[in-house]
Protein backbone atom coordinates (compact mmCIF):
# COMPACT_ATOMS: atom_id res chain seq x y z
CA UNK A 1 0.00 0.00 0.00
CA UNK A 2 3.05 2.27 0.01
CA UNK A 3 2.86 5.07 -2.51
CA UNK A 4 -0.91 5.67 -2.16
CA UNK A 5 -1.09 8.87 -0.09
CA UNK A 6 -4.37 9.93 -1.75
CA UNK A 7 -6.20 6.67 -1.00
CA UNK A 8 -9.38 7.45 0.94
CA UNK A 9 -11.33 4.18 0.82
CA UNK A 10 -9.98 0.61 0.88
CA UNK A 11 -12.14 -2.53 0.51
CA UNK A 12 -10.64 -6.05 0.65
CA UNK A 13 -13.38 -8.54 -0.24
CA UNK A 14 -12.71 -12.26 0.28
CA UNK A 15 -9.05 -12.23 -0.69
CA UNK A 16 -8.45 -15.91 0.05
CA UNK A 17 -4.66 -15.84 0.45
CA UNK A 18 -4.60 -13.03 2.97
CA UNK A 19 -3.50 -14.15 6.44
CA UNK A 20 -2.11 -11.10 8.22
CA UNK A 21 -3.41 -7.64 7.40
CA UNK A 22 -1.74 -4.49 8.70
CA UNK A 23 -3.08 -1.08 7.80
CA UNK A 24 -0.75 1.72 8.88
CA UNK A 25 -0.77 5.49 8.73
CA UNK A 26 2.67 5.50 7.14
CA UNK A 27 1.39 3.50 4.15
CA UNK A 28 -1.97 5.25 3.75
CA UNK A 29 -1.99 8.57 5.61
CA UNK A 30 -5.19 9.79 3.93
CA UNK A 31 -7.28 6.64 4.49
CA UNK A 32 -10.75 7.40 5.87
CA UNK A 33 -12.79 4.23 5.26
CA UNK A 34 -11.65 0.61 5.57
CA UNK A 35 -13.58 -2.63 4.92
CA UNK A 36 -12.34 -6.22 5.18
CA UNK A 37 -14.41 -9.31 4.31
CA UNK A 38 -13.45 -12.99 4.68
CA UNK A 39 -16.03 -15.75 4.24
CA UNK A 40 -13.78 -18.83 4.47
CA UNK A 41 -12.16 -20.04 7.69
CA UNK A 42 -8.36 -19.71 7.91
CA UNK A 43 -6.84 -20.34 11.33
CA UNK A 44 -4.57 -17.67 12.74
CA UNK A 45 -5.58 -14.76 10.56
CA UNK A 46 -4.91 -11.39 12.17
CA UNK A 47 -5.80 -7.75 11.56
CA UNK A 48 -3.98 -4.70 12.88
CA UNK A 49 -5.11 -1.14 12.17
CA UNK A 50 -2.96 1.87 13.04
CA UNK A 51 -4.53 4.78 11.17
CA UNK A 52 -5.68 7.41 13.70
CA UNK A 53 -7.68 9.42 11.14
CA UNK A 54 -9.94 6.57 10.03
CA UNK A 55 -13.65 7.43 10.19
CA UNK A 56 -15.35 4.07 9.46
CA UNK A 57 -14.16 0.48 9.92
CA UNK A 58 -16.04 -2.67 8.88
CA UNK A 59 -14.49 -6.12 9.42
CA UNK A 60 -16.23 -9.46 8.79
CA UNK A 61 -14.59 -12.82 9.41
CA UNK A 62 -12.59 -14.79 11.99
CA UNK A 63 -9.76 -12.28 12.20
CA UNK A 64 -7.73 -12.01 15.42
CA UNK A 65 -7.71 -8.35 16.39
CA UNK A 66 -4.20 -7.20 17.29
CA UNK A 67 -3.86 -5.90 20.84
CA UNK A 68 -1.01 -3.44 20.34
CA UNK A 69 -1.31 -0.30 22.43
CA UNK A 70 -1.94 1.83 19.35
CA UNK A 71 -4.97 -0.20 18.32
CA UNK A 72 -8.30 1.64 18.63
CA UNK A 73 -6.61 4.97 19.32
CA UNK A 74 -8.77 6.60 16.67
CA UNK A 75 -9.37 10.32 17.09
CA UNK A 76 -11.94 10.58 14.27
CA UNK A 77 -13.60 7.16 14.15
CA UNK A 78 -17.41 7.46 14.05
CA UNK A 79 -18.52 3.94 13.01
CA UNK A 80 -17.06 0.55 13.92
CA UNK A 81 -18.67 -2.73 12.82
CA UNK A 82 -17.07 -6.09 13.66
CA UNK A 83 -18.62 -9.45 12.73
CA UNK A 84 -17.15 -12.79 13.91
CA UNK A 85 -13.91 -11.03 14.86
CA UNK A 86 -11.84 -12.55 17.68
CA UNK A 87 -11.39 -9.93 20.40
CA UNK A 88 -10.31 -9.93 24.03
CA UNK A 89 -11.38 -8.18 27.21
CA UNK A 90 -8.59 -5.62 26.69
CA UNK A 91 -10.29 -4.51 23.49
CA UNK A 92 -13.17 -2.98 25.43
CA UNK A 93 -10.90 -0.77 27.51
CA UNK A 94 -9.47 0.62 24.30
CA UNK A 95 -12.98 0.98 22.84
CA UNK A 96 -14.10 2.96 25.88
CA UNK A 97 -11.11 5.30 26.06
CA UNK A 98 -9.49 5.26 22.62
CA UNK A 99 -12.42 6.29 20.40
CA UNK A 100 -13.66 9.69 21.63
CA UNK A 101 -15.82 10.35 18.53
CA UNK A 102 -17.33 6.87 18.09
CA UNK A 103 -21.10 7.15 17.45
CA UNK A 104 -22.05 3.71 16.12
CA UNK A 105 -20.71 0.37 17.41
CA UNK A 106 -21.78 -3.06 16.17
CA UNK A 107 -20.37 -6.35 17.48
CA UNK A 108 -21.92 -9.28 15.64
CA UNK A 109 -21.17 -12.71 17.10
CA UNK A 110 -17.59 -11.84 18.01
CA UNK A 111 -15.62 -14.17 20.30
CA UNK A 112 -12.63 -14.25 22.63
CA UNK A 113 -14.33 -12.67 25.66
CA UNK A 114 -16.95 -13.63 28.25
CA UNK A 115 -18.03 -10.19 29.44
CA UNK A 116 -18.84 -7.03 27.55
CA UNK A 117 -17.99 -3.66 29.06
CA UNK A 118 -18.38 -0.24 27.47
CA UNK A 119 -18.15 3.27 28.90
CA UNK A 120 -18.60 5.91 26.23
CA UNK A 121 -20.05 9.41 26.14
CA UNK A 122 -20.09 9.49 22.34
CA UNK A 123 -21.83 6.24 21.34
CA UNK A 124 -25.44 6.77 20.26
CA UNK A 125 -26.11 3.44 18.52
CA UNK A 126 -25.00 0.09 19.97
CA UNK A 127 -25.79 -3.34 18.50
CA UNK A 128 -24.63 -6.59 20.13
CA UNK A 129 -25.28 -10.12 18.83
CA UNK A 130 -24.28 -13.21 20.83
CA UNK A 131 -26.09 -15.98 18.94
CA UNK A 132 -23.04 -18.25 18.76
CA UNK A 133 -21.14 -17.57 21.98
CA UNK A 134 -23.14 -16.47 25.05
CA UNK A 135 -21.94 -13.70 27.33
CA UNK A 136 -21.76 -14.05 31.11
CA UNK A 137 -22.12 -10.34 31.77
CA UNK A 138 -22.96 -7.06 30.05
CA UNK A 139 -22.15 -3.65 31.57
CA UNK A 140 -22.87 -0.54 29.55
CA UNK A 141 -22.50 3.10 30.56
CA UNK A 142 -23.59 5.14 27.56
CA UNK A 143 -25.08 8.48 28.66
CA UNK A 144 -26.09 9.60 25.15
CA UNK A 145 -27.37 6.32 23.75
CA UNK A 146 -30.40 6.56 21.43
CA UNK A 147 -30.58 3.07 19.92
CA UNK A 148 -29.66 -0.30 21.45
CA UNK A 149 -30.10 -3.74 19.91
CA UNK A 150 -29.37 -7.07 21.60
CA UNK A 151 -29.62 -10.48 19.89
CA UNK A 152 -29.14 -13.84 21.62
CA UNK A 153 -30.28 -17.43 21.61
CA UNK A 154 -32.71 -18.81 24.17
CA UNK A 155 -31.91 -19.60 26.97
CA UNK A 156 -28.42 -18.05 26.78
CA UNK A 157 -29.01 -14.69 28.46
CA UNK A 158 -26.20 -13.00 30.46
CA UNK A 159 -26.02 -13.70 34.18
CA UNK A 160 -25.64 -9.97 34.79
CA UNK A 161 -26.91 -7.10 32.66
CA UNK A 162 -26.77 -3.38 33.39
CA UNK A 163 -27.32 -0.35 31.20
CA UNK A 164 -26.75 3.18 32.46
CA UNK A 165 -27.76 6.26 30.48
CA UNK A 166 -28.55 9.83 31.44
CA UNK A 167 -30.07 10.71 28.08
CA UNK A 168 -33.13 12.92 28.52
CA UNK A 169 -34.34 12.11 25.00
CA UNK A 170 -36.52 9.11 24.21
CA UNK A 171 -34.35 6.16 23.26
CA UNK A 172 -35.15 2.74 21.86
CA UNK A 173 -34.05 -0.79 22.63
CA UNK A 174 -34.72 -3.88 20.51
CA UNK A 175 -34.26 -7.35 22.00
CA UNK A 176 -34.30 -10.38 19.66
CA UNK A 177 -34.28 -13.82 21.31
CA UNK A 178 -34.61 -17.10 19.41
CA UNK A 179 -34.72 -20.83 20.12
CA UNK A 180 -34.40 -23.46 17.38
CA UNK A 181 -34.18 -26.76 19.29
CA UNK A 182 -36.29 -28.40 22.01
CA UNK A 183 -34.49 -28.68 25.32
CA UNK A 184 -35.89 -31.12 27.91
CA UNK A 185 -33.65 -29.54 30.57
CA UNK A 186 -34.78 -25.98 29.83
CA UNK A 187 -35.43 -24.21 33.15
CA UNK A 188 -38.15 -21.85 31.97
CA UNK A 189 -38.59 -20.08 35.31
CA UNK A 190 -34.87 -19.30 35.51
CA UNK A 191 -35.02 -17.97 31.96
CA UNK A 192 -38.00 -15.77 32.80
CA UNK A 193 -36.02 -14.32 35.73
CA UNK A 194 -33.06 -13.60 33.43
CA UNK A 195 -35.39 -12.01 30.89
CA UNK A 196 -36.84 -9.77 33.59
CA UNK A 197 -33.33 -8.71 34.62
CA UNK A 198 -32.52 -7.73 31.04
CA UNK A 199 -35.78 -5.86 30.44
CA UNK A 200 -35.57 -4.09 33.78
CA UNK A 201 -32.12 -2.78 32.86
CA UNK A 202 -33.65 -1.32 29.68
CA UNK A 203 -36.83 -0.02 31.33
CA UNK A 204 -35.87 3.60 30.70
CA UNK A 205 -36.24 3.02 26.96
CA UNK A 206 -39.07 2.13 24.59
CA UNK A 207 -38.60 -1.65 24.46
CA UNK A 208 -39.41 -3.87 21.49
CA UNK A 209 -39.16 -7.58 22.32
CA UNK A 210 -39.11 -10.31 19.65
CA UNK A 211 -39.34 -14.00 20.64
CA UNK A 212 -38.81 -16.72 18.03
CA UNK A 213 -39.85 -19.91 19.87
CA UNK A 214 -39.26 -22.72 17.37
CA UNK A 215 -37.66 -24.73 20.20
CA UNK A 216 -37.23 -24.10 23.89
CA UNK A 217 -39.14 -25.68 26.78
CA UNK A 218 -41.44 -28.62 26.18
CA UNK A 219 -43.47 -27.81 29.28
CA UNK A 220 -44.04 -24.44 30.91
CA UNK A 221 -44.72 -24.79 34.63
CA UNK A 222 -44.99 -21.29 36.06
CA UNK A 223 -43.58 -20.46 39.48
CA UNK A 224 -45.01 -17.86 41.84
CA UNK A 225 -41.47 -16.56 42.37
CA UNK A 226 -41.99 -14.58 39.15
CA UNK A 227 -44.65 -12.51 40.92
CA UNK A 228 -42.17 -11.05 43.42
CA UNK A 229 -41.63 -7.92 41.30
CA UNK A 230 -43.94 -5.84 39.11
CA UNK A 231 -43.77 -6.59 35.37
CA UNK A 232 -41.73 -4.35 33.07
CA UNK A 233 -43.58 -2.18 30.56
CA UNK A 234 -42.80 -3.28 26.99
CA UNK A 235 -43.95 -1.19 24.05
CA UNK A 236 -44.03 -3.96 21.42
CA UNK A 237 -43.97 -7.77 21.54
CA UNK A 238 -43.55 -9.99 18.49
CA UNK A 239 -44.03 -13.69 19.23
CA UNK A 240 -43.63 -16.34 16.52
CA UNK A 241 -43.22 -20.10 16.32
CA UNK A 242 -43.21 -22.72 13.58
CA UNK A 243 -44.34 -25.42 15.98
CA UNK A 244 -47.89 -26.37 16.77
CA UNK A 245 -48.19 -25.47 20.44
CA UNK A 246 -50.86 -26.91 22.69
CA UNK A 247 -53.37 -24.71 24.50
CA UNK A 248 -51.75 -25.60 27.84
CA UNK A 249 -48.29 -24.60 26.51
CA UNK A 250 -49.58 -21.24 25.28
CA UNK A 251 -51.39 -20.66 28.56
CA UNK A 252 -48.33 -21.52 30.67
CA UNK A 253 -45.93 -19.45 28.56
CA UNK A 254 -48.26 -16.45 28.44
CA UNK A 255 -48.80 -16.56 32.20
CA UNK A 256 -45.05 -16.67 32.81
CA UNK A 257 -44.25 -13.97 30.28
CA UNK A 258 -46.89 -11.60 31.62
CA UNK A 259 -45.43 -11.92 35.10
CA UNK A 260 -42.24 -10.54 33.55
CA UNK A 261 -43.54 -7.87 31.18
CA UNK A 262 -46.72 -6.16 29.99
CA UNK A 263 -46.71 -5.30 26.26
CA UNK A 264 -48.82 -2.55 24.73
CA UNK A 265 -48.71 -4.04 21.22
CA UNK A 266 -48.55 -7.72 20.26
CA UNK A 267 -47.63 -8.45 16.66
CA UNK A 268 -48.02 -11.73 14.81
CA UNK A 269 -50.60 -13.82 13.04
CA UNK A 270 -50.98 -17.07 11.15
CA UNK A 271 -50.61 -16.93 7.38
CA UNK A 272 -53.54 -18.70 5.69
CA UNK A 273 -53.29 -17.41 2.12
CA UNK A 274 -49.79 -16.67 0.86
CA UNK A 275 -51.00 -15.31 -2.48
CA UNK A 276 -53.47 -12.94 -0.85
CA UNK A 277 -51.38 -12.26 2.26
CA UNK A 278 -54.31 -13.17 4.49
CA UNK A 279 -53.72 -13.79 8.20
CA UNK A 280 -55.66 -15.15 11.14
CA UNK A 281 -54.92 -14.61 14.79
CA UNK A 282 -52.17 -16.85 16.12
CA UNK A 283 -52.87 -19.12 19.09
CA UNK A 284 -50.62 -16.87 21.15
CA UNK A 285 -52.67 -13.81 20.25
CA UNK A 286 -55.90 -15.64 20.98
CA UNK A 287 -54.64 -15.98 24.54
CA UNK A 288 -54.79 -12.21 24.83
CA UNK A 289 -58.42 -12.18 23.73
CA UNK A 290 -59.53 -15.13 25.80
CA UNK A 291 -58.13 -13.40 28.86
CA UNK A 292 -60.54 -10.54 28.36
CA UNK A 293 -63.37 -10.80 30.87
CA UNK A 294 -65.92 -11.24 28.07
CA UNK A 295 -64.30 -14.42 26.74
CA UNK A 296 -62.50 -15.96 29.69
CA UNK A 297 -62.46 -19.75 29.52
CA UNK A 298 -59.22 -20.39 31.43
CA UNK A 299 -57.82 -19.04 34.73
CA UNK A 300 -55.68 -16.23 33.32
CA UNK A 301 -54.36 -14.54 36.44
CA UNK A 302 -53.63 -11.32 34.52
CA UNK A 303 -57.09 -11.13 32.90
CA UNK A 304 -58.39 -8.68 35.50
CA UNK A 305 -55.53 -6.31 34.65
CA UNK A 306 -56.45 -6.23 30.96
CA UNK A 307 -59.04 -3.53 30.38
CA UNK A 308 -59.43 -3.47 26.59
CA UNK A 309 -58.13 -5.24 23.50
CA UNK A 310 -58.13 -3.76 20.01
CA UNK A 311 -57.39 -5.85 16.91
CA UNK A 312 -55.94 -3.76 14.07
CA UNK A 313 -57.44 -0.67 15.70
CA UNK A 314 -60.93 -2.13 16.24
CA UNK A 315 -62.26 -2.79 19.74
CA UNK A 316 -62.94 -6.52 20.19
CA UNK A 317 -66.65 -7.10 20.77
CA UNK A 318 -67.17 -10.68 19.57
CA UNK A 319 -68.19 -13.35 22.01
CA UNK A 320 -68.02 -16.32 19.63
CA UNK A 321 -64.58 -18.00 19.76
CA UNK A 322 -65.03 -19.49 16.29
CA UNK A 323 -65.46 -15.98 14.90
CA UNK A 324 -62.25 -14.90 16.60
CA UNK A 325 -60.35 -17.88 15.19
CA UNK A 326 -61.69 -17.72 11.64
CA UNK A 327 -61.71 -14.01 10.87
CA UNK A 328 -59.02 -13.05 8.31
CA UNK A 329 -56.99 -9.85 8.08
CA UNK A 330 -54.85 -8.21 5.41
CA UNK A 331 -51.25 -8.44 6.56
CA UNK A 332 -49.81 -9.18 9.98
CA UNK A 333 -52.13 -8.55 12.90
CA UNK A 334 -51.43 -6.27 15.84
CA UNK A 335 -53.22 -6.31 19.16
CA UNK A 336 -53.40 -3.12 21.18
CA UNK A 337 -53.62 -4.00 24.88
CA UNK A 338 -54.82 -1.46 27.43
CA UNK A 339 -53.75 -2.40 30.94
CA UNK A 340 -55.18 -1.10 34.18
CA UNK A 341 -52.63 0.83 36.23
Amino acid sequence: MLGCPLLRRLVLDNCCELRNVRVSEAASPGLKHFELYAYNWVEGRSIEIDVPNLETVYVRGAWIWSHRQSTFLFSRLTSLSLYSVILSSESFDLLSFGCPTLESLTLGDCSGFEEFYLASDSVESLHISTRNIPLKGVTICSPNNLDFMFTARIPQLPDTFSFTTTNSKEWYSNVFLSSCEDDPDFNVNLWFLELRRLLKALSGSRISLSLQMDGGPQDVPCSDVLADEPPVVVWSLNFSTRKCRTASWNLGFTNGLFRVCRPSLVWGGRLVSESGRKYRLSEFQLNMLLANKNFRTEPYFWGNDLEQVHVDGQLVQWTDQSELRNKTYDGEIWLDLKWRC
